[in-house]
């Protein structure tokens, strides 16, 4: 109940549009100390001052008193507490579902009256499917065929709310999701080759892929175009199952036995420096 009473300065504001006849609530100097009775059929009929003020628990209402009868004045209902398992920004693994439990509080209602929803944006249907069981939800990431075909864009929301009929409270939650290459189906998605191909170049000897899956770079240490062991490395670009090669690198100052590209080739992402 002390929590009631702590919410009751948030609604004296109102007070105006309802008390008409502009009755004012006793201070506690004068005697007007504020009584909890449990139902509206409760409250005293008899014996009554101006100012006079009661709060009644089974509707959490605020009533105040001209001296002959009551006046309800405020209805005082503090808002839920939602909590969420998971906040911020969530990155959807394919394949593997994430939980994510809510959970939701009222200081003056039972948490059994209170209702939860959730709300989608940003297309949230194309990257997931969503499930709900009681308090838990269930976000399923579509594969990659799904959602390419549906055409999703990186990212989506939903807007976990619960309600007690007169106040809420939401939490937000953002949703990524990305695709790197499959390599779950045939071991052999293809074969890449240097476009110069040379026997003994020893093509394949250091293989780096970037993050994405989008890039690769291949080492030929025994390459011999700068000189009989100099060495090269060659650039890939995957676009589905393909792969084509982009660029052939090798040293500006390359020397026979150098073999430019023997030690593991490095590629952090498109555009990013490479190192052979």
């Amino acid at each position: 109940m002390p929590s009631k009473v702590r919410d009751i300065a948030k609604f004296v504001g109102q007070t105006e549009n309802s008390n008409r006849t502009n009755f004012r609530l006793k201070t506690s100097e004068e005697g007007g100390a504020l009584e909890v009775y449990d139902s509206i059929d409760l409250l005293p009929t008899s014996g009554l001052s101006a100012g006079d003020q009661a709060l009644v628990s089974s509707n959490n209402r605020l009533y105040v008193s001209n001296g002959s009868g009551w006046y309800n004045i405020a209805l005082v209902n503090a808002t839920p507490v939602l909590s969420v398992s998971q906040t911020g920004t969530i990155a959807l693994t394919p394949g593997s579902a994430t939980n994510i439990t809510v959970t939701a509080t009222d200081s003056d209602n039972s948490n059994a009256t209170l209702s939860l929803s959730v709300e989608s944006g940003g297309d949230f249907f194309k990257h997931a499917t969503l499930s709900q069981d009681s308090s838990v939800y269930t976000i399923t990431p579509r594969s990659s065929d799904s959602a390419t075909a549906l055409g999703f864009d990186g990212s989506s929301t939903l807007t976990f709310r619960v309600s007690d009929g007169i106040n809420q409270a939401t939490v937000q939650n953002t949703f990524t999701l990305s695709f790197g290459p499959d390599w779950t189906g045939s071991l052999t998605e293809s074969k890449i080759v240097a476009s110069d191909a040379q026997a003994s170049d020893d093509f394949g000897a250091s293989v780096e892929i970037s993050g994405d899956g989008s890039y690769a770079i291949s080492g030929a240490p025994y390459e011999d175009a700068g000189g009989n062991g100099a060495g090269a490395a060659y650039i890939y670009l995957r676009t589905g199952s393909s792969w084509a090669q982009q660029a052939k690198l090798t040293a500006s100052d390359a020397q026979a036995s150098d073999y430019f590209s023997y030690s593991e080739a490095v590629v952090s992402s498109p555009g990013e420096p490479v190192i052979a």
